[in-house]
C-alpha cells in the first residue's frame, strides 16, 4: 500500500515554530525534541490517514485531529490525491478552532 503524500499548510508550520520557541525559552534541547516529536506523529498521518478523529468546524467540512501530548493536530484526508493536508496544531488548552484558513 502506497504511503499518502503529508502537506503542511503555512499555519500548521508557523504554529510548530512557535511552539518550538516558546520551550526553547527555558529548554532548548526540549524543544528539539518536542517539534521533532511532533513533526513524527504526523508523518504517521502517511500510512494511517484515517485513525485521527473526526472534527467538523462550522461550515468547513471534515477534518480529523490527532494527538500528541497536549497539542492536537487538525488535518484534512484527500483519499484520491492520497494526500493529508495538515490544517494547524492547537493546544489542547485553547477553544476549538472556529476556522482553518
Amino acid at each position: 500500500m502506497e504511503d499518502n503524500e503529508v502537506i503542511w499548510s503555512l499555519r500548521a508550520v508557523g504554529e510548530l515554530d512557535a511552539i518550538g520557541e516558546y520551550i526553547a525559552r527555558d529548554r532548548p534541547a526540549a524543544a528539539e525534541r518536542e517539534t521533532a516529536a511532533i513533526q513524527a506523529r504526523v508523518g504517521k498521518l502517511a500510512q494511517f490517514p484515517f485513525s485521527g478523529a473526526e472534527f467538523r468546524p462550522r461550515r468547513e467540512g471534515l477534518y480529523r485531529e490527532v494527538s500528541y501530548k497536549k497539542y492536537r493536530i487538525f488535518y484534512r484526508v484527500d483519499r484520491r490525491a492520497k494526500r493529508v493536508y495538515v490544517a494547524t496544531i492547537w493546544h489542547g488548552a485553547r477553544r476549538d478552532p472556529r476556522r482553518f484558513d
